[in-house]
């Protein structure tokens, strides 16, 4: 039988709480049902508890400043699951504002449908292991598997699922997007911070994030709607009773379409900040909204998935991710053969990657196949993967010595030199689970491993018992009270890291500015080896390598390794200065001075006071006169012995 929870129902109205209590009784969890909210908190502190649902009116206080003075002080999101409820405050907004303030998977509007309250309460993880059934976050890559999958079978996909990657959320935004959802994402992160994608008939209406500094300025002035210009003087002007959107559009600087294109972008790049290197919770709510102006539909979405698996997801994931499949082919959906394109720059780099796929290869096959990084690889497959083009098929075979032993050494590379934390990790990815979980995760990631056969070489045995050892170990370890211990040191020394890495970023970019490029490229590497997250790395190192390359020996190489690093930098960096600098030093360096130009130009548009765009324009500016010269002394003497 599977583990049930226990839940708590913090309601002053008798009706609601009753049938709430008989509803999760009668599902065999064990449920307190109260009116006051200090005996809601006795609870919480006395037993386990798995979701607490309140009511956002309360007979002598706001469910709300409950939540967030007294529950989250003692149990953070991710600790306890949260329900708000409400029949008078109902509106959008407030319900935005509650999620995000009590960091709550759900909002539900009363009245209500006692299946919308029984969604939250889920048996804990481990039951899937008793029950043999295969976890959210691994159905959630197998629904391509199946020759067709209906909107239904997608959202329902979406609905079970509880924690993910935060890499899972490109694939999660796609599938809502097909199965034409109309409801809230709400998104809670480690910290207990909230963000909230809302859903309308399947396109994206609002992203509402903890970090809104996504300047809709920069992003007009990119688009060439607007120049600093036009956009300076009404930035001088504070606490103006209208937004600089409408004060543009009045002013007639800005037409009200540029504008709705402004903000549809400005909605892609919040969202595209919801994708890190860390594991999250989600929860869907279904909830009628109306489909509103502007808004991102599965055509703008396609872009964005691109550049987030090309500029956002890490190798180190995607090893790890693909190993759950390595002993399956690899095959084309239906949508796949109807629908594939080569024109995104991932795919361009693997030309007869199609062929390739339909072939049914490996994905070890695949990248013996093709002669550029694995990365490149890995990054085309997943892009391909989340776009509903691929599936894997078991091929009901037993992996041969030299495969599985292949295996076994990328297992082995994975573990190397990882905590007994962050082994749970590594396996969740590998087994397709999640870390919270780690006797499912332990369970899934033996079924990966296989078992020792009697012909099975030493060097396999030896490997494969030393890999078996090492996760025993450390799913052993998450029971123990050292291992809350052990996560508080990681993360000291994570903070440790990232501040080393600060301080080395605000040395190299002293050593950029002052033209010493090796220097900088060699600090900008310890970054690297810190913090390789952090924002905007890619593009200074690109202007390390690229400034410096006149000296390097292997200059071709250094400027494909530039190329291929601005092809892959996150959607929200695409709006810096910095960015178009790079690129017009790339073009520079390749002799495309006309290019180059218009690079600098558009960094210095938008950063006016970025002095080496400035210095980098004159001189790429006299290259185009002294080759606009020189076109035309040789067009004048072409012709004048074309006239003789």
């Amino acid at each position: 039988m599977a583990k049930k929870s226990r839940v708590i129902i913090l309601e002053d109205d008798v009706t609601v709480q009753e049938s709430l209590k008989a509803a999760f009784s009668r599902a065999g969890h064990t449920v307190f049902a109260t009116a006051r909210a200090d005996e809601a908190l006795d609870y919480l502190r006395r037993y386990q508890v798995s979701v607490l649902f309140v009511d956002c009116l309360l007979p002598a206080s706001s469910g709300v400043d409950f939540v967030t003075d007294e529950v989250r002080k003692i149990f953070p999101a991710g600790s306890l699951d949260i329900v708000m409820m409400s029949g008078l405050f109902t509106d959008n907004s407030f319900v935005k504002d509650t999620l995000r303030a009590t960091g709550a998977l759900g909002f539900i509007k009363k009245p209500f449908e006692i299946e919308e309250a029984l969604k939250f309460v889920k048996a804990p993880a481990v039951s899937a292991v008793v029950e043999n059934s295969v976890h959210p976050r691994k159905a959630l890559y197998q629904i391509f598997s199946r020759i067709k999958v209906t909107p239904r079978e997608k959202r329902k996909v979406i609905e079970a699922l509880d924690e993910i990657h935060s890499y899972d959320l490109p694939f999660v935004y796609s599938l809502l997007m097909e199965a034409q959802a109309t409801g809230h994402l709400n998104i809670v992160s480690k910290s207990g911070d909230v963000s909230g994608i809302s859903f309308a008939q399947g396109k994206i209406i609002a992203v509402d994030i903890v970090d809104q500094d996504t300047q809709l300025g920069k992003i007009l002035i990119q688009e060439g709607y607007l120049t600093s210009h036009d956009l300076d003087p009404l930035l001088i002007v504070k606490d103006h009773p209208k937004k600089i959107g409408q004060r543009l559009i009045d002013s007639h600087l800005l037409s009200p379409h540029a504008f709705n294109l402004g903000l549809s972008t400005q909605m892609s790049l919040r969202l595209s900040r919801t994708i890190s290197d860390t594991t999250c919770k989600i929860n869907f709510s279904p909830t009628d909204l109306e489909l509103t102006t502007p808004h991102i539909d599965s055509k703008t979405l396609l872009s964005y998935l691109h550049d987030w698996v090309a500029g956002k997801i890490s190798v180190s994931w995607l090893r790890a991710h693909f190993l759950q499949w390595e002993n399956s082919k690899m095959t084309l959906t239906a949508v796949g053969l109807e629908n594939w394109q080569e024109h995104p720059p991932l795919l361009q780099q693997l030309p007869g990657l199609k062929e390739a796929l339909s072939s049914k290869l490996t994905v070890h096959e695949i990248v013996a196949k093709f002669q550029v990084s694995e990365e490149i690889i890995l990054k085309a497959l997943h892009y391909v993967l989340i776009r509903g083009w691929l599936s894997f098929e078991e091929v009901g075979r037993q992996m041969s010595s030299q495969d599985r032993l292949q295996l076994l050494k990328k297992i082995d590379l994975q573990f190397k030199g990882k905590s007994k934390p962050e082994l749970i990790e590594v396996m969740a990815r590998i087994a397709g689970t999640v870390e919270s979980d780690p006797l499912y995760t332990l369970s899934e990631f033996k079924r990966i491993l296989g078992h020792v056969n009697p012909d099975d070489s030493q060097a396999l045995r030896d490997i494969y018992y030393k890999i078996h050892s090492i996760a025993e170990e450390a799913t052993e370890f998450t029971k123990t009270n050292d291992s809350n211990k052990v996560h508080e040191q990681l993360l000291h020394a994570e903070l440790e890291n990232k501040m080393k890495a600060s301080g080395f970023y605000e040395e190299a970019k002293v050593l950029l500015q002052k033209s010493q490029f090796a220097q900088a490229l060699s600090v900008l590497k310890k970054v690297e080896s810190l913090d390789p997250q952090i924002e905007r790395l890619k593009l200074h190192m690109a202007w390390a390598k690229t400034a410096g390359s006149d000296s390097h020996p292997n200059r071709s190489r250094v400027l494909q390794e530039v190329e291929a690093d601005l092809l892959q930098v996150p959607p929200e960096d695409k709006f810096e200065p910095i960015f178009h600098f790079a690129w017009g030093l790339y073009h520079k360096a390749k002799g495309d001075f006309a290019s180059s130009k218009k690079c600098l130009e558009k960094a210095l548009a938008l950063d006016n006071s970025f002095l080496p765009a400035r210095r980098e324009i004159t001189v790429v500016s006299s290259k185009v006169q002294k080759k606009s010269s020189d076109t035309d002394l040789t067009a004048l003497i072409g012709g004048f012995f074309k006239k003789r």
